[in-house]
């Protein structure tokens, strides 16, 4: 298993980040255009047990993905994980951490395991460019939404 974390300091409170990422739109504006995400099916809502259904496109290559929320603390973290897709494994961790009234942390935890044994990992390398790339371009659209304490 690998594990990549991101922390980012934003000029606003937890609460209203995590609100943020309640609203229907929020998957898909932090999905960088690179990828070419098509949601298939919409996550209704940031409960525990809902789901959501979407394609990656990289290149010729079209990827299915079916992410469900497992774990839930409004206002303070949501879990997702992979119910399908190209990892073996995928758990991806939303912390919102308050540091101020008007300020908090973002701290993104993936931790993922790549497939097919011996020959995924000939790919670990690419693999966690891309991750440490989206996840980049997920804190910088954030810090432009929200702004640097």
């Amino acid at each position: 298993m690998t594990i990549f974390e991101k922390k980012t300091h934003l000029a606003c409170s937890s609460a209203k980040l995590y609100s943020w990422h309640e609203k229907p739109e929020a998957f898909e504006r932090l999905s960088p255009p690179w990828a070419r995400m098509k949601i298939l099916k919409p996550l209704p809502a940031l409960r525990s047990g809902e789901f959501t259904s979407f394609t990656v496109s990289a290149g010729i290559l079209s990827v299915a993905w079916v992410a469900g929320i497992e774990e839930v603390e409004p206002g303070r973290r949501f879990v997702d994980v992979q119910l399908r897709g190209p990892f073996a494994t995928w758990r991806h961790e939303h912390l919102f951490v308050e540091e101020t009234e008007k300020t908090c942390v973002m701290h993104d935890r993936i931790t993922y395991a790549l497939p097919m044994g011996f020959v995924g990992r000939l790919f670990a390398n690419k693999a966690k460019r891309d991750i440490e790339r989206l996840f980049e371009f997920r804190h910088h659209l954030l810090m432009s939404l929200f702004g640097e304490p």
